[in-house]
C-alpha cells in the first residue's frame, strides 16, 4: 500500500504508479482542484488521471488520513513546519507492522525551512534515521 500526501495535478501519483503499478495507491489532498501552469483550473490528480492510473482518490486533510499497513508514505502536501509535523505523525501511526516500511519528504531544501526543521525533530524523536542523497530534494527513512 503507498499513500501520497499532497496530490496537485498528480505528477507524483503517476511516479509512484510507475514505479510499483501493483501497489493499492492512494493519494490525498485537502483541495479538489488545482492549477495548470497556465491557470487553466483541472481537477486535483489531473495528469494522473489522464494517463488511466487506478488511483483512490481521498479528499481531506492529510494529517487525518488513516489507514493500516502503509509499505510507503509519500508527503509532499502543505510544506508548514506545523502540517509537516503532523503528517509525518499520521504517516508513523499508519505504517505497515508486518512489512518493510518506508516514510519520504518532498521538498526538504533551503526554501522550505518547515519542511527540514519538522522532519529532522521527527526523525530524532523516534530516533530514526533520515536518508538522503545530495542531488535530491527527496529524503526518507525507512525500516526493513
Amino acid at each position: 500500500t503507498v499513500v501520497e500526501f499532497g496530490t496537485s495535478l498528480g505528477i507524483g501519483t503517476c511516479l509512484l504508479h510507475w514505479l510499483n503499478p501493483d501497489a493499492n495507491l492512494i493519494t490525498v489532498d485537502v483541495a479538489v482542484e488545482t492549477f495548470m501552469p497556465s491557470d487553466q483550473r483541472v481537477s486535483m490528480g489531473h495528469l494522473a488521471k489522464h494517463q488511466g492510473i487506478s488511483c483512490e482518490y481521498v479528499t481531506m486533510a492529510s494529517w487525518g488520513y488513516e489507514a493500516m499497513g502503509v509499505d510507503l508514505c509519500f508527503i509532499d502536501a502543505d510544506h508548514s513546519y506545523e502540517a509537516v509535523r503532523l503528517d509525518s505523525e499520521r504517516a508513523w501511526e499508519n505504517r505497515s507492522e508486518n512489512n518493510a516500511w518506508a516514510i519520504a519528504w518532498h521538498d526538504y531544501n533551503d526554501r522550505h525551512p518547515g519542511v527540514m526543521i519538522a522532519v529532522q525533530e521527527f526523525c530524532n524523536s523516534k530516533k530514526i534515521d533520515l536518508q538522503s542523497r545530495s542531488d535530491s530534494d527527496t529524503v526518507w527513512a525507512w525500516k526493513t
